[in-house]
Formats: C-alpha cells, structure tokens, sequence
C-alpha cells in the first residue's frame, strides 16, 4: 500500500487553494491507492487536470460537468484547519482519522468535490462526497459526521452521493463523447470557423433527414475530410450542445434512427 504523502508538504504546496485552474487537489491519484480504478481527466470547466480517486468519482465529475449551470468544481478539498475537524470529532465522541504512522498524527480530512454554481440569481458552493452504498459502515458514517458538521457551520451545502444517485447511461455517454469536446484545438479553428462549420452541417444533416451516417459521410465530401472526421465534429457539436439530443437515454451508436437530435 503507497504511503500517503505528508500533509504539511501539501500545505506547504497550496494544495487546495485557490479557484479555476489555480486550483490544486490535495490529493493527487499517484498519492494513494484508490477503491476501483483512479484516473486523470483534462476538465471541461476548467482546464486543468482533475484527480479522481475511483471510477465513481469519475462519473459524478462527467455528470457534474454537464450541467450548464456548474462554474467550477475542485476534487480532494482538504478540510482546514485540521483543528476544526479535530474539536468537531471530540465534541460527539468520535474518533478522527489518523495517518498510518508510529505517531498516529491526525490526518487533513478531505471532501470529494467543491462544485460552484451560478443558478442566475446567485454563486454558491456546494459540496458532496462520493461512497459506493456498500462502503457505508458505521466507521464511514462517523467520518461523514465530522464532515457535514465542518461543512455546516460554514453554512455550506453537504450531502453523499452512492452509485444510486448517478446516471450511470448519462455518464456512459458522456464518457463515450469526452475527448471530442476538444476536437476544435486538435483541428486550430477558430469559434467563427466553427459556426460557419456548424451551420452548413446542420442544413446538410437537415436534409438527409437528421440520418447521421449519411450526413457524416456527405460532409467528409464536401470538406475534403479524412473518413471519420465528420463523425468527431458531430461529436464535438454534442458536447458544446450545438446539436442537442437527450443525453439519458444511450447514444453510444449515433447511428442509431431512433435517437433523436434538434437544434
């Protein structure tokens, strides 16, 4: 099992400091072992590369992303100062989790993600912490404990998320789309060669009666493609929502008729 890296080093490096892409996870995948698989994402939001921890996490941070109304979102958020959290444990007699050390020093306690959200009237954080329902034990509960109250009397919004609380066929998509969203810098176009793109697409897909392999393989054609690069600007106009489709009902095969795709 890896060691987990000194919390005074982390502070020293302004983990969990900062906004956007200033931000540093406290925690970084090569840290610690993780529960399922751990992973490194380029961001939507912002970007910077996040930190996740186990494949759920994953999902959330996909799903999360979606939402237009989601500004910013920062993953292993150290809940500081330790003192907090370590009078919070002693008030309800709970134990506060400790290093894996001789010395058994209390560790930084962490929150899964910070996200911002601009809903129109106002910006606000909200935090939640990622557990597969099959790990919540009575330990797990009392480290939950220590957190919503950390999180409480800042007046901040906490709650858990299982794998129950995740669209697992909307995070499945998202997955399948994800590195299009970036089709536009592997390709060094600019927004006004990109709607100028879009709009003959659309009226070409238009045409064809919204069929998109007939359509992809037109404008292949008439842009002097490589075969299959129409298929990734498609991909690309769903994941900046130019092309709108409904991203709870699977859309792994694009071809598909009975998927349905407006404007």
């Amino acid at each position: 099992m890896k060691q987990r890296k000194s919390d005074k080093y982390r502070i020293i490096e302004d983990r969990g400091v900062g906004r956007g892409i200033h931000y540093k996870p406290f925690i970084k995948v090569h840290e610690v072992s993780s529960e399922g698989l751990s992973s490194r994402v380029l961001g939507w939001k912002v970007n910077r590369i996040y930190h996740l921890l186990s494949n759920l996490e994953r999902d959330y941070l996909f799903n999360t992303q979606w939402e237009d109304s989601v500004i910013d979102i920062r993953e292993q958020y150290p809940l500081l100062p330790k003192e907090e959290t370590i009078l919070i444990a002693k008030e309800y007699g709970l134990r506060h989790p400790l290093i894996n050390k001789p010395d058994k020093d209390e560790i930084v306690m962490t929150s899964d993600f910070v996200i911002t959200i601009n809903d129109g009237k106002m910006i606000r954080d909200i935090v939640r912490t990622i557990k597969p329902s099959s790990k919540i034990t009575k330990r797990v509960k009392e480290k939950f404990k220590i957190e919503e109250m950390f999180w409480k009397r800042k007046n901040i919004d906490w709650g858990v998320v299982t794998e129950k609380e995740i669209d697992h066929i909307k995070a499945r998509n998202i997955r399948f789309l994800y590195q299009y969203y970036f089709w536009d810098r592997y390709r060094m176009l600019e927004r006004k060669q990109i709607r100028e793109l879009f709009l003959l697409f659309w009226d070409i897909f238009q045409r064809n009666n919204f069929d998109v392999k007939r359509t992809v393989e037109t404008f292949d054609c008439v842009q002097g493609w490589e075969q299959g690069e129409s298929l990734s600007f498609f991909k690309y106009l769903i994941c900046h929502k130019s092309v709108k489709t409904d991203i709870t009902k699977d859309i792994t095969n694009l071809r598909n008729p009975n998927i349905s795709f407006w404007m």
